[in-house]
């Protein structure tokens, strides 16, 4: 994935730079820049209605994993409170469930924790009040409950991808008018063409983007790893990072203690303690 990322972001700009210098100059029979500010017109209103529509999505999945976040904290706390013999079972729960989640990309974790969700319902729905004022209590921690429920069903429709495959074909072939008016528009100039290759360049990082929103990636790292933190500390357990954080050079541990996952060569998940 770090790979394939790589090769977007910086191996194909580089080669659409060289094929700005070195792919023979040609003419077409009519006016250049006419089409092309209608073709870049169109790009500009078929892209941007894409990019608004998929950062809404993707802000509707960051909301619900915040939210859903947030909820867990309050059910441990208010699950304590109400039952403080459910303490351990309910830190178990949520740390199974918060292990899995992260196992799983934003386009999945919903329908791949379905068996780990059940057993914290499970949990919760267990839990009893010990005292008149605990029992005020209870009914927060079901709220809680509904919360992250809903929380889910956000994140699963949120999830979905807004461009189609269709949508692609018509946003590719845009680009590859684009490249070839602007390639027509080329002179003896370098720095003329230079501002040429900047803007195919641009033309074609835009498309990047809107893949990486539409696909969930954006600041991916950020959301998977940062803001579940507090939710590891609340309940007691040490953080926990999956294998393939691990593998990225640009991530690094922020507590001297924490668990790390691995698949065994049955394919099944293992916690090591780091520290």
């Amino acid at each position: 994935m770090k790979l394939g990322r790589a090769v977007r972001v910086f191996i194909v700009p580089f080669v659409i730079l060289i094929a700005v210098f070195t792919i023979p100059k040609f003419d077409l029979q009519f006016s250049v820049s006419n089409l092309l500010t209608i073709v870049t017109f169109l790009f500009t209103i078929v892209v941007g209605f894409f990019i608004a529509s998929a950062t809404t999505n993707y802000l509707g999945l960051q909301s619900g994993i915040t939210q859903e976040d947030a909820a867990l904290i309050d059910i441990f706390n208010a699950g304590c409170y109400v039952q403080p013999s459910k303490r351990k079972n309910l830190a178990e729960a949520i740390d199974r469930y918060m292990i899995v989640c992260l196992e799983f990309d934003f386009s999945h974790y919903v329908m791949g924790t379905l068996h780990e969700f059940d057993q914290l319902i499970r949990v919760v729905n267990s839990i009893e009040p010990v005292s008149d004022t605990a029992s005020s209590v209870i009914q927060n921690l079901h709220n809680d409950l509904y919360a992250i429920t809903q929380a889910r069903h956000t994140a699963l429709l949120a999830s979905r991808r807004v461009v189609k495959s269709v949508h692609w074909f018509i946003l590719a072939l845009l680009t590859l008018l684009i490249f070839v008016l602007l390639f027509v528009l080329r002179g003896e100039s370098v720095l003329s063409n230079l501002l040429i290759g900047a803007l195919a360049i641009v033309t074609y990082l835009l498309l990047v983007l809107l893949y990486d929103i539409d696909s969930n990636v954006f600041l991916e790292d950020v959301k998977s790893f940062i803001d579940v933190e507090p939710v590891f500390q609340t309940i007691g357990k040490p953080v926990y990072y999956p294998g393939y954080a691990l593998r990225d050079n640009n991530f690094k541990p922020r507590f001297k203690k924490y668990r790390v996952g691995f698949h065994d060569s049955q394919g099944r998940l293992k916690i090591r303690l780091v520290h």
